[in-house]
């Protein structure tokens, strides 16, 4: 199993993955609202249509530019479309029930972004002129955005199973400066305003609610056997290889197009790559949510972290009303 290690996401990326479930079905988010430390993090980040967060992303996003243009590269910075952010509510409504599943999957390769792109009408102000690179100029654009990790270690397609999931322990650890013009834009925004994830007083502390305890939850013998079960019941299903909730959906963006966004007019093996994909997404999905109901894992795994999360808060409440008092919105 592959392990990432995020030295920093970035205030926008920590709000995203903190309020998001684990699994991709049943009813995931809706217990991460509710969980614990749920309350800290609406305190420490606010909500993200604010316009305290909106000038943040114009920051970033004019910090992105003119590290591009120094890299050669033309960069229009984008704005959020909130119009998108209904959109996205609104198709994510019903979400957690089996039509749901059998309809849309969960959400990935079938939700309105993917059927934007898919139709060339993304938001997106770049994707006229990344269309207008030769194929190798995409790749350095593309480079240049976003960084180059290599592997550290084992064949990037090693594979214990038909569904291609990894079995090597390499440990990926980011680096801002390293993840392109978007990751050291961020870093230096996240510098000049203050950022709880990066701050030295605080750092250890974020780290240790956040990816610490989402290890110390799969680490839960609980956790660990109604995983177990729920994999066993994947590979019933025909999905083979899957040893953790969060893998389900891992398999779905392994599968999305690596390159640029489309411009609408695809070729008949890409639409039937895209079809395809959306097929097997909704046949996971399924699977997913029957052997969610079968097994009970992902409620398994959230009661596990509830009560990880009550005894973190009452060993650390000191700790937890400085970090707000630095960083929480009013």
């Amino acid at each position: 199993m592959r392990k990432f290690i995020f030295a920093s996401t970035g205030t926008a990326a920590v709000i995203a993955l903190l309020l998001t479930g684990c699994s991709g079905d049943t009813n995931s988010a809706k217990d991460t609202a509710d969980s614990p430390l749920t309350p800290y993090f609406e305190k420490i980040f606010g909500d993200s249509d604010t316009a305290e967060n909106k000038q943040r992303e114009k920051k970033v996003e004019d910090a992105i530019a003119s590290c591009m243009a120094d890299e050669g590269f033309d960069y229009t910075p984008q704005v959020r479309d909130s119009s998108m952010d209904a959109e996205n509510a609104s198709f994510f409504e019903g979400r957690g029930t089996l039509e749901w599943a059998e309809k849309n999957g969960f959400g990935i390769s079938t939700g309105p972004m993917m059927e934007e792109r898919a139709e060339g009408n993304s938001s997106n102000p770049n994707e006229e002129y990344i269309a207008s690179l030769s194929e190798g100029e995409q790749t350095a654009y593309n480079t240049a955005l976003y960084g180059n990790y290599a592997l550290p270690s084992g064949d990037e397609n090693d594979s214990d199973s038909e569904e291609g999931n990894s079995t090597d322990d390499a440990v990926y650890e980011y680096d801002p400066e390293k993840a392109g013009c978007a990751g050291s834009a961020q870093h230096k925004v996240d510098q000049e305003l203050g950022d709880p994830t990066t701050d030295p007083e605080y750092k250890e502390l974020f780290e240790a609610m956040t990816s610490g305890l989402f290890e110390k939850v799969d680490a839960e013998p609980k956790v660990v056997a109604a995983s177990k079960e729920w994999g066993a019941c994947m590979a019933d299903a025909g999905h083979p290889g899957l040893e953790e909730l969060h893998q389900v959906q891992q398999l779905i963006f392994d599968r999305l197009p690596q390159t640029g966004p489309s411009d609408g007019d695809d070729t008949l093996e890409q639409s039937a790559q895209k079809e395809e994909t959306k097929d097997y997404e909704i046949k996971l999905a399924v699977a997913d949510h029957k052997c969610q109901e079968k097994t009970q894992a992902e409620k398994i795994r959230s009661e596990a972290k509830f009560v990880l999360e009550k005894e973190f808060i009452a060993k650390n409440t000191a700790k937890l009303d400085a970090l707000v008092s630095t960083y929480g919105k009013k």
